[in-house]
């Protein structure tokens, strides 16, 4: 009786590690440096996260550049020297938003997120733009 219960919770303990090693979280961990020349990137809950190898002032400059070149419609751009945000609207009228966090002196954090509930084709695209800047 007593082998039959340790097994069983063997069987529960190894389920649960096969079912957090196969979940997206995982899949999210291992391909999180999917773009060249940046750091990494994850698209979690509707935002485009990427740390980019560049200083706050460079970057920001890069994602002006780039919403130019897309030809969004730019609604609101602030910045000082450890944070920055842009606002901006595509032609679908979609609100899209780029946040920067100075992480280190070359070392940036970019958010971006498109509309409310996220568009990851087009936070990428955003995101290739942006680092076509360079």
């Amino acid at each position: 009786m007593i082998k039959k219960a340790i097994c069983l919770n063997l069987q529960c303990i190894l389920m649960s590690i096969i079912l957090v090693l196969t979940s997206g979280c995982a899949l999210l961990l291992i391909g999180g440096g999917a773009v060249t020349g940046a750091g990494t990137v994850a698209y979690l809950n509707g935002e485009l996260k990427s740390t980019e190898n560049t200083n706050i002032d460079v970057l920001y400059d890069n994602v002006i550049k780039a919403i130019k070149n897309l030809e969004f419609y730019l609604i609101e751009q602030k910045k000082d020297k450890l944070t920055a945000s842009i606002i901006a609207r595509n032609s679908e009228d979609k609100k899209i938003v780029i946040r920067l966090r100075k992480t280190r002196e070359d070392i940036t954090e970019l958010r971006i997120r498109v509309g409310m509930f996220g568009d990851e084709a087009l936070s990428r695209n955003i995101l290739s733009e942006i680092q076509k800047q360079k």
